[in-house]
């Protein structure tokens, strides 16, 4: 019927679109009542969902536990040996290293991570029964119905919303069936294989579903209030101007496409989609948003329930024909979440939500439901988990103290660090308040800080208080406390880092009496130095006179070491001299005139020619020795090769005649010194090799020699046996050779420092520089 080509007078007309505004009106209110409930059917179904994820999970473990006949975990005050098990011989056993273990059966394991989880994300599992072990497993009122319920054979599940503590609750529960591994525990109650023997509840607070059912209302009552509006707008224009009915009756069509575009739009930012499939004529009919879901453009082509089934994931496909099976059997549907593959590969998460309708001989006429696309919100859910896991294992892992306080000053959770602190278990310290074991007089520290933490003036704080330790000690801490708020700014918890500081308060204690003491003394010693400084006065022009008579001491005993040393270095001279032109000379002659009786021998000299040849050989060793030490004496390529060429032989030698590895980085050092500094280096690095030869028992030597900013630095190593300088006595010293104290002479006299590093058993680094005479 065409209500704008309705012809009659204006009171019909005008009854007329009062009546279409009523309907308008109502069809309004139906839709809004209906978005609503499917918001909060939908946040009930997530519960539910949440409910059955914790139950598998609580059964899991379980399960897992009871295969294994228990496990056996560390005694700790949390967790104390099971009094239930008493009668099992091998409850409580020893390790190898006198750790004390304790069987844990799969009740106990199951309610200590039910309370954990109760904790940390607030779902919580109980293992309940009509004839508990231990009171902690007696049931609730609603508990005691559902195993009553499952004791009599009526029902499998109970699950539902309750309100608990005057706040709503979905849960869940279902009965437990006795196994052969269970009747460990419970053969003494008289339970037998495959009897009821209690059940599993899983509670879900549903504030934050609801809250988040609550801020859809707002959008979908303002969406539909702009709709109801608009079509009240249309009508009452369409009633205004009648005679233009086909261009407001196109209007109307617009203002409703309109709304179909938001609609679509608000289920496109949703990401929900719904559906309705026709199952005599096996036809599917989706909306565009549900087309985008499955990755096809809307309208793309007519699906089917087969073509549905062919984007399932194949792990998830059984799963879902299930579900859809029994919905047609038995009129329902319910909620589901599974996976579907597009066509461009990508793997989606769906949450999907669905009803049956059934005629009046109860055979399935149409399923009609929704599916939303819960992709991000799954991964999201992951990486949180994962953050919260991050989160607990630095928290319980810190070597500080850590501390949840709630506003009124109780601690919520603390760490292991701050148990160990204060003497306190965490179970002890998490039933007590902040000011319970704080001193007395630091009480209004602590006060003044959550007083202006909660009025706003601040919202975090450093400060140092004292607590009493279990033992009656007092200990110092520094706090840095936050205060944490929600997104609408209510308080909800502190935040608190701790750390012991009362080893620094006694050092600081003890660093002020040090300073009174020493502030003390000062003037106690201001007046003798004062009486003093008049006798230093006077010794100190007697002192100036005894410096200056030292100095020139010195000055004159360096220059006679320098004569006494360059006498030497010519003596040496000499001597090598006598020995190289003089002795070797004649052992030369000698051993041509040997060789030349040798071969004047008859050729059956025998034992005669056999001394010959030993004479021989023995002279060859006395020529090479008188040769070596001539070049001891005085190093013929000193003066001829120049200062490096010197230094790179006498290593040669160290390695020729002791077996030793000798690793060099020699610059070239030639023309840097004049020749009496160049012969007091070659000495004192010659009486180090020889003292490594002699002494050291090394293995391995290391030379450095580098030319830098005008200086040229020395630097042997070895690894043999080291001495401790301090140890030895000077004359000790000096009877080795040259002697160290020759060797600093020596440096002393061109300006040069000699060091000393060495230890026993950790060989002996000597190092030196000196300033180069040419650039």
């Amino acid at each position: 019927m065409n209500l704008f080509k309705f012809k009659g007078n204006l009171e019909e007309r005008l009854g007329m679109a009062w009546w279409l505004m009523a309907v308008w009106t109502a069809l309004m209110a139906a839709s809004l009542y209906w978005n609503l409930h499917q918001a909060r059917h939908t946040a009930l179904k997530l519960a539910c969902a949440e409910a059955h994820l914790a139950y598998n999970k609580d059964l899991s473990y379980r399960l897992w536990a009871a295969e294994h006949g228990g496990v056996y975990v560390i005694v700790t005050p949390q967790t104390p040996p099971n009094p239930h098990l008493s009668f099992f011989k091998d409850r409580d056993i020893k390790t190898p290293s006198g750790r004390t273990l304790t069987l844990v059966n799969p009740a106990y394991m199951t309610r200590q991570v039910q309370e954990l989880a109760g904790r940390l994300y607030g779902a919580r599992g109980h293992l309940t029964s009509l004839k508990p072990i231990g009171p902690e497993n007696s049931p609730d009122p609603w508990e005691k119905k559902a195993l009553e319920a499952f004791a009599a054979g009526t029902k499998n599940e109970m699950q539902g919303v309750v309100t608990v503590a005057g706040e709503p609750h979905w849960r869940l529960m279902r009965p437990w069936r006795t196994e052969k591994a269970c009747l460990k525990c419970h053969a003494s109650q008289g339970y037998k294989e495959g009897d009821i023997r209690g059940g599993l509840s899983v509670d879900v607070p549903l504030k934050p579903y609801f809250a988040s059912f609550r801020a859809q209302t707002l959008p979908l009552s303002a969406g539909h209030g702009l709709i109801w509006i608009l079509g009240l707008t249309g009508i009452l224009l369409r009633k205004r101007h009648i005679r233009r009915g086909l261009n407001e009756r196109q209007r109307s069509a617009d203002i409703l496409k309109e709304s179909e575009t938001r609609l679509a739009e608000a289920q496109r930012i949703a990401r929900l989609g719904n559906w309705e499939w026709d199952i005599a004529r096996n036809k599917l009919t989706l909306s565009d948003e549900a087309y985008r879901i499955f990755g096809l453009l809307p309208q793309e082509f007519q699906m089917t329930y087969e073509d549905f089934l062919s984007f399932i994931h194949p792990d998830d496909l059984m799963a879902v024909k299930h579900y859809l099976e029994e919905g047609m059997r038995f009129g329902k549907y319910g909620s589901r979440d599974y996976r579907i593959i597009r066509r461009d590969g990508s793997i989606r998460s769906i949450y999907a939500h669905g009803e049956t309708y059934l005629n009046q001989e109860g055979q399935p006429l149409r399923m009609r439901g929704t599916l939303q696309d819960i992709t991000e919100l799954k991964q999201a859910t992951e990486s949180l988990r994962e953050s919260e896991e991050l989160v607990r294992q630095a928290f319980e892992n810190a070597n500080i103290g850590m501390a949840l306080v709630g506003i009124d000053g109780r601690y919520l959770r603390v760490n292991h660090s701050m148990s160990e602190m204060f003497g306190y278990s965490r179970a002890e310290l998490e039933k007590m308040a902040v000011s319970d074991f704080l001193y007395p007089a630091d009480l209004h520290v602590s006060k003044d800080f959550r007083s202006q933490s909660l009025s706003g003036k601040i919202s975090s704080a450093k400060f140092e208080i004292r607590k009493i330790h279990r033992n009656g000690t007092i200990v110092w801490i520094h706090v840095a406390s936050t205060l944490m708020r929600d997104s609408q700014g209510k308080p909800l918890y502190f935040v608190s880092h701790v750390q012991d500081i009362t080893a620094r308060k006694r050092a600081e204690e003890g660093l002020r009496r040090a300073h009174e003491e020493l502030e003390q003394r000062v003037k106690e010693r201001t007046e003798e130095l004062r009486l003093t400084v008049t006798q230093l006065q006077e010794e100190a022009t007697e002192r100036q006179k005894a410096g200056e008579a030292l100095r020139e001491s010195e000055q004159r005993l360096r220059h006679l070491a320098s004569q006494i040393l360059t006498a030497q270095e010519k003596e040496r001279k000499r001597v090598a001299m006598e020995l190289h032109e003089g002795l070797g000379q004649s052992m030369s002659a000698l051993k041509m005139y040997l060789r030349t009786i040798q071969q004047h021998l008859p050729g059956d000299g025998g034992r005669v020619k056999q001394e010959f040849e030993e004479v021989q050989n023995l002279l060859i060793e006395m020529i090479e020795e008188a040769r070596r030490l001539s070049q001891g004496l005085s190093p013929v390529l000193l003066e001829n090769l120049g200062l490096t060429a010197a230094l790179k032989h006498l290593l040669d030698e160290l390695s020729k005649y002791q077996e030793v590895s000798i690793t060099a980085n020699i610059d070239d050092i030639r023309n840097l010194f004049s020749p009496q500094t160049e012969i007091n280096l070659f000495r004192v690095f010659q009486e180090s090799l020889h003292n490594i030869a002699k002494h050291a028992q090394a293995t391995q030597v290391s030379v450095i020699i580098k030319r830098q900013n005008g200086r040229v630095n020395f630097l042997i190593k070895d690894n043999g046996v080291g001495f401790d300088p301090q140890q030895i006595p000077a004359k000790e010293i000096a009877g080795r050779g040259m002697g160290l104290a020759a060797m600093k002479e020596r440096l002393g006299m061109i300006g040069a420092h000699l060091n000393i590093a060495s230890r026993m058993g950790e060989g002996t680094e000597i190092s030196f520089s000196i300033q180069c005479d040419a650039q």
